[in-house]
């Protein structure tokens, strides 16, 4: 495994045009850091999460998406920030779930803000790294290149009448770590996940306080270990679950107050790509495959 951090690297400002991002830069590896959007008109901080929360930023790879997450989903793990002159700074999560990208055998790489709006300005600070010539030449010669690759899935659920029990049924795959749900620990009863009839996990008010994570106030984190939402160590989904395995992946969620406000649940996941002369493919990860791949 390479040791990023001991090459060169500079911060590096790209700006979109027409809300498309082309990486064309002949450099090593790249980190995506911050995407900033300036806006035409005074707007407050809520008021952007509300009228943009729904945006989607996609990173494509050779013609594949392996980066997608939506600005609202961004608030909620690292609040956005607003800076002067109306300008509004967010966090992206590669820097802090993914290693470096290989942009030099990547092929075509570009971001993409799926939107019609036309900002003032939108840009990108990444983070280039430049690695020395033997380790270049390495990676190069591979006629395949196997790396792993942490994502997020994700699942929304509307519901028309308010009840206190709601049976989800989640079409997630891959190996996950845990569970992010768009709820107040406070407000929920009960929360269980089963594997068919099998309870992966069954938590009542005071379990769930002690085991899960409060990321913010409407937003929590359900490990299946004691592990951090943002680690890079995809060693650490060893201890995590393994959904490609499960037929029927059910949330049963039992509120203290009747209720049918929308809730979203997302899967943190890894898989492994190739990259290859074919193009970049995802396949999911098995726990033999973890512990043999050096990562």
């Amino acid at each position: 495994m390479l040791n990023f951090e001991k090459y060169v690297c500079e911060n590096v400002d790209e700006t979109f045009t027409d809300n498309k991002l082309h990486i064309t830069t002949s450099v090593d590896l790249i980190v995506p850091k911050y995407l900033i959007i300036e806006m035409n008109d005074d707007t407050t901080l809520n008021e952007f999460i509300k009228k943009y929360g729904d945006i989607e930023l996609k990173l494509y790879v050779s013609g594949s998406v392996i980066d997608n997450y939506k600005i609202k989903l961004l608030n909620k793990i690292i609040p956005i920030q607003k800076m002067d002159d109306n300008i509004f700074v967010i966090t992206l999560l590669f820097d802090k779930i993914n290693n470096p990208i290989f942009r030099n055998i990547a092929g075509e790489m570009y971001y993409i803000l799926e939107t019609s709006e036309i900002f003032k300005k939108t840009h990108m600070i990444i983070k280039y790294i430049y690695i020395d010539e033997n380790e270049r030449r390495k990676i190069i010669n591979y006629h395949v290149l196997t790396f792993f690759f942490q994502f997020i899935q994700s699942k929304e659920f509307r519901f028309d009448i308010p009840k206190k029990f709601f049976r989800l049924e989640l079409p997630f795959s891959y190996l996950s770590k845990g569970l992010l749900l768009d709820v107040n620990i406070d407000n929920i009863k009960n929360i269980k996940l089963l594997f068919e009839e099998y309870a992966r996990f069954n938590y009542d008010k005071n379990m769930l306080k002690l085991c899960a994570k409060q990321i913010s106030s409407n937003f929590i984190f359900i490990p299946f270990d004691d592990v951090d939402l943002l680690n890079k160590d995809v060693t650490l989904f060893k201890t995590g679950s393994n959904f490609c395995m499960v037929k029927n992946l059910i949330l049963d969620i039992e509120f203290e107050n009747e209720t049918n406000e929308e809730l979203n649940v997302y899967s943190i996941c890894v898989s492994y790509a190739t990259h290859s002369s074919f193009g970049v493919n995802f396949y999911p990860v098995d726990l033999e495959k973890l512990k043999k791949i050096n990562i």
